[in-house]
């Protein structure tokens, strides 16, 4: 507890309102706030407190909405007596912000990857901290990109009067070390030698020599090297000679050969493509069913809808016999019990087709479980919400060469839309809320109608900065209408607190704040980012531009960050 606070501010900690042997409480008189200079956003955030009895609650409320503006590193509140009550004394100490950001010296990489890696922005924290931190940053990405020596300074100019803060970062990259000797360990060597691409002499970058590694192991194992392992187990720089030699560990293992029989109708490459040996790093009796089962996926994508395959491993040689079986087209699709839609629209719904000029009518056992899907989902959302469609009936011809697909449907009842009853609006009027709903009565009702409905309703009380406007709705079934009680509850306004802006190198910040079309203290609405992103992109001085909340809104207040 900070010292020269009085007796009140302990009192303000417990809880409930000023009561003495029965009095009424004390008028809070007037609000003073020190340590910042009063503006709009802050008279905001401390609300309307003068002329109300005092209350703790209050108080504690207006001192947890100027700490929720991340502008200040200490808030806490006085009560002083004075003639007809109280005055509330709000003491605040500004947090130190960066006001600009001027890069200097010997970068060595791209200025825009330095920047990202520190991570200072206008309006950010410019504590010593946060600054020791990004100097850190900065020095990780040259160690990373073989700049060892790098010298990073950030020098402060403080700005006692607005506690704001100059930053300059003088960089000096150095020399880049090299790739040193490059000691490979293991099996074959040569081999990974060839395929690793990298040489001595070579700038180093730690990403480049990982990806390099990946790289390698990858390429031997196409190459049915399918159990290599190659890892990189050593990479030291030495100061002495400004190099870094690698040490490698390989493991290639076996290498193993994959044949096929009874295969015509596709190419040996497409099915070495489907093997899963690769990927898994393993060869043994499981993955080669998988394999096996990959094939016969493939031959049902191209409708042999009766292809079988197996597979056999015996040393380091694996292979695989096919069953490919007759290529099924589509000869017919019927549909029964379908009174409400006629069957060439719900054809139109289907992926599976009969063959055509540009479709091959071919037949897909799984597209055809994904189109029952597909007409039951087209079903409820006419309406008809007790549907069942399929099971579809299959039938085959006798070469197996065509199949018929027959589709019984239960349509059931089609619901509509009755009433709309809205409850608890008061911010937007309710028939303005029932204008705004994506439906009317009469319209056919699913369960999809809701979170159209909320997502309506949310956007336009969004679009008057209430964020946390909670929304339900009570459907009550009559016969075969459906009655909507729509209950409102709109919570609190949410305004916009900080405008922070990142990236910026050479542009002032005054360009951007002024093509944004909100301000502090305004009402905050999702869709001013998207119009902000929109002008600031226009300029055509941006590669890049992102207008967003710095964390998930909340009332009463919430930080947007440029970030361009």
């Amino acid at each position: 507890m900070r010292t020269g606070i009085t007796w009140l501010l302990c009192a303000l900690l417990v809880g409930g309102s000023i009561s003495i042997l029965g009095a009424a409480p004390p008028l809070i008189t007037g609000i003073e706030i020190e340590g910042a200079i009063a503006t709009p956003l802050l008279n905001d955030a401390v609300g309307t407190l003068a002329g109300r009895p005092f209350s703790r609650a209050a108080v504690r409320e207006s001192v947890a909405r100027l700490w929720a503006l991340g502008q200040f590193d200490q808030v806490w509140a006085e009560e002083v007596p004075g003639p007809g009550g109280v005055r509330v004394r709000l003491h605040v100490v500004p947090r130190p912000t960066i006001r600009q950001i001027t890069w200097d010296g010997e970068t060595g990489l791209d200025i825009a990857d330095l920047v990202a890696a520190a991570d200072l922005f206008l309006g950010g924290d410019a504590g010593r901290a946060r600054l020791d931190r990004a100097r850190q940053a900065i020095l990780d990405l040259y160690a990373r990109e073989g700049y060892f020596q790098a010298a990073v300074e950030i020098q402060d100019r403080s700005r006692p009067e607005t506690a704001s803060h100059d930053l300059t970062i003088r960089l000096h990259a150095g020399v880049r070390a090299r790739i040193g000797a490059i000691r490979v360990q293991g099996s074959s060597q040569p081999d990974v030698e060839r395929q690793l691409k990298l040489h001595a002499g070579d700038a180093y970058s730690q990403r480049t020599v990982a990806q390099r590694v990946r790289a390698t192991e990858e390429a031997l194992r196409k190459e049915g090297y399918y159990t290599a392992h190659i890892a990189l187990t050593g990479a030291t720089w030495d100061p002495a000679t400004n190099r870094v030699p690698l040490d490698i560990e390989a493991g290639l293992g076996p290498q193993y050969t994959v044949s096929f029989s009874g295969v015509m109708a596709l190419k040996e490459a497409t099915l070495r493509d489907k093997l899963s040996f690769a990927d898994a790093g393993v060869v043994d009796e499981l993955e080669t069913d998988t394999s096996a089962r990959q094939i016969e996926a493939a031959y049902r994508d191209q409708g042999y809808a009766f292809a079988q395959a197996s597979g056999t491993l015996r040393n380091s040689t694996i292979h695989f016999d096919v069953t490919e079986g007759p290529r099924v087209t589509i000869h017919a699709i019927t549909f029964s019990g379908n009174t409400a839609f006629p069957a060439d629209q719900l054809r139109k719904k289907m992926q599976d087709h009969l063959p055509g000029l540009f479709d091959k009518g071919l037949f897909h056992r799984e597209t055809l479980d994904r189109d029952v899907l597909v007409l039951t989902a087209f079903y409820r959302v006419e309406g008809f919400t007790d549907v069942a469609v399929g099971p579809a009936d299959i039938q085959f011809t006798d070469d197996r060469r065509q199949v018929e697909i027959a589709i019984p449907i239960h349509e059931g009842p089609r619901l509509a839309i009755g009433r709309i009853d809205v409850t608890g609006a008061v911010v937007i009027p309710a028939e303005d809320l029932v204008r705004a709903l994506p439906f009317k009565p009469g319209d056919a009702w699913n369960t999809e109608r809701e979170s159209e409905a909320r997502r309506s309703l949310t956007r336009l009380y969004g679009q008057k900065g209430y964020l946390g406007v909670r929304i339900d709705f009570e459907p009550t079934r009559e016969d075969e209408r459906v009655n909507l009680a729509v209950r409102i509850r709109e919570g609190m306004q949410t305004r916009v607190g900080r405008i922070l802006v990142t990236g910026l190198v050479e542009t002032r910040e005054d360009t951007v704040l002024r093509e944004l079309t909100m301000h502090s203290g305004d009402p905050f609405a999702p869709d001013q980012l998207v119009e902000s992103e929109r002008w600031l992109s226009e300029l055509g001085i941006f590669d890049s531009v992102q207008v967003g909340p710095i964390q998930p809104p909340s009332a009463p207040f919430v930080d947007i960050e440029v970030t361009v």
